[in-house]
């Protein structure tokens, strides 16, 4: 059966009362809005429940399994995924809008510019802005593929790109930051186990060549101190990931010698 004309957006949310109200207004203009719930205890639930009737459960601790989910529910022919921190600004509402009015078939999808918010700064150096994801894409024609938090979507055709940004504060503060880690490496070391080994050079060195990528090379330092502490961090983030490897695999081992 051929998707009716117009856009389906996909929300995955779990416990985010917090946010979802303002994520869910910037996108009421769509013709559907699919919430895929992952087991919310508060009151997110009941927020969605005043912008759609069409909420879902699903349990998979990975994000792409989720998507696919909502993508599947969806009846529209293009599928605008975004997440329960972002926001879609209204130049860009209007750039999507325009796009599906005057839509060419010369594209099955659309990579989106993203605008990070940390510290109470949007982010413009260190390689944060434009950062482009593929969020914008017709039914059917996207698929995601599991690879722990990260992860990637497949395209059947050519990919455009759009001009206006997602404006994203997922990782407002340092607070929020350390718990989407902890979460995001858990995940990968889970996923991602059996399907390549961590050479200590990670572990060393490519923290260390992270940092000086994202605050010297892509003049993360024009951020000021936000700028600093996010290029920090994301050196960190690598750091863990890779020992969670590590521990991982010790673990295991240890396992099989018994």
């Amino acid at each position: 059966m051929q998707n009716k004309r117009g856009i389906s957006a996909v929300v995955v949310v779990k416990n985010e009362e917090g946010r979802i109200q303002r994520c869910l207004e910037s996108i009421k203009w769509v013709n559907e809005i699919i919430i895929v719930d992952n087991g919310s205890t508060d009151s997110t639930l009941e927020i969605c429940s005043k912008f759609t009737d069409k909420i879902f459960f699903h349990d998979s601790p990975f994000t792409g399994i989720k998507v696919n989910y909502g993508i599947e529910k969806a009846s529209f022919e293009w599928i605008l995924n975004i997440d329960a921190d972002e926001v879609v600004s209204n130049d860009l509402k209007d750039e999507i809008c325009s796009l599906v009015r005057i839509d060419k078939g010369i594209y099955n999808a659309y990579s989106l510019p993203f605008r990070f918010l940390f510290m109470g700064r949007w982010l413009r150096h260190g390689g944060w802005y434009p950062s482009y994801t593929k969020r914008f894409y017709k039914n059917g024609k996207a698929r995601y593929t599991v690879a722990g938090h990260h992860i990637q979507v497949k395209i059947d055709g050519k990919v455009g790109c759009l001009n206006n940004p997602i404006l994203h504060d997922g990782t407002a503060d340092i607070d929020t930051f350390l718990t989407k880690m902890n979460t995001y490496t858990t995940n990968s070391s889970r996923v991602n186990f059996n399907k390549k080994k961590i050479a200590w050079f990670n572990i060393l060195l490519r923290p260390l060549l992270i940092f000086i990528k994202r605050y010297f090379l892509l003049r993360g330092f024009l951020d000021g101190f936000p700028g600093f502490a996010i290029a920090t961090l994301s050196a960190i983030y690598i750091f863990v990931d890779n020992i969670k490897f590590k521990e991982r695999g010790y673990i295991m081992s240890r396992q099989n010698k018994k």
